[in-house]
């Protein structure tokens, strides 16, 4: 039976791998090819292609506020193209590839992606797949700028050893790459990327309120079993528990709340908490 997709949406570090890899570990194929971060690479080309259209990046996403809808007509009419042929085996795989030929609306059964650009590009896909379910978590800001500050120090550090560049090839014709964004390093632009992201996530889900679904990390954390059950249910999927309990055994709910152990981030929590997307969210009475 054909479905439509399931996205996932949300801030960088926000629990969106967490909920992928248990999505498909139960069945819910999340693509061939993904990341370490286990976004489809398939989707994470397509998603950058359409922010490099608008000349917004990662960090930095102003210009899509700009995207009209003659612009936004002519990436649909690519991106249609671009969903079937050669390219989709990087998402299909040879036997979904060969058993689909070749096209990815074509596909059977319960199947989605994961990557936070959607968080921005959605209406987009949703205009493709308008059957499509949009599943959002977020997570605390102050979590979610130090996990991103320390993935960014780190990935800084393999695009200047000199075997991984070669690997990935992160080079221009004025020499290597040697980082991917400066801002992620920097804790209060953090918070205000995920204010970006997190805010616009919020309006897209009351916009297809209909076909949305908002978890919230820490409570996913204490609850991790109610939480996919509600997920399940929510795109159709048969719920089989002893599956789910497999998934859930490694979860631990005391990642919540990290930050209040280091002083340097309870400095920075207090100093934005009352931030009105934070106190609406639950986390301005943390500590």
């Amino acid at each position: 039976m054909r479905k439509g997709p399931i996205i996932i949406i949300g801030m960088h570090r926000s629990g969106t791998t967490m909920l992928t890899n248990i999505l498909h570990n139960l069945g819910i194929f999340m693509g061939w090819r993904r990341s370490i971060n286990e976004e489809s690479w398939f989707f994470y080309f397509l998603n950058d292609w359409i922010f490099r259209q608008a000349n917004a990046t990662v960090d930095n996403t102003y210009n899509l506020k700009f995207v009209d809808r003659g612009f936004e007509e002519e990436l649909i009419k690519i991106l249609n193209k671009k969903l079937k042929g050669p390219f989709s085996l990087l998402f299909l795989g040879p036997n979904r590839f060969i058993r689909f030929i070749g096209d990815i609306k074509r596909i059977e059964g319960f199947w989605g992606w994961k990557e936070p650009k959607n968080s921005f590009t959605i209406d987009i896909w949703k205009k493709i797949f308008p059957n499509a379910k949009i599943i959002h978590i977020y997570r605390n800001p102050i979590d979610t700028a130090q996990s991103l500050r320390i993935r960014e120090i780190s990935f800084e550090k393999e695009l200047r050893n000199k075997f991984f560049r070669r690997l990935i090839g992160k080079t221009t014709l004025l020499g290597n790459i040697i980082n991917q964004s400066l801002r992620f390093k920097n804790l209060e632009e953090n918070i205000k990327i995920w204010e970006d992201y997190v805010s616009n996530s919020i309006e897209i889900c009351e916009r297809y309120k209909n076909d949305s679904l908002t978890i919230k990390y820490e409570d996913f954390l204490d609850n991790p079993e109610e939480n996919i059950v509600k997920i399940l249910k929510f795109i159709g999927k048969s719920v089989d528990r002893e599956k789910i309990l497999k998934e859930i055994k490694e979860i631990r709910a005391d990642r919540k709340f990290a930050f209040i152990k280091d002083q340097e981030l309870v400095k920075l929590y207090n100093k934005v908490r009352n931030k009105n997307l934070i106190k609406k969210l639950g986390y301005g009475s943390i500590l």
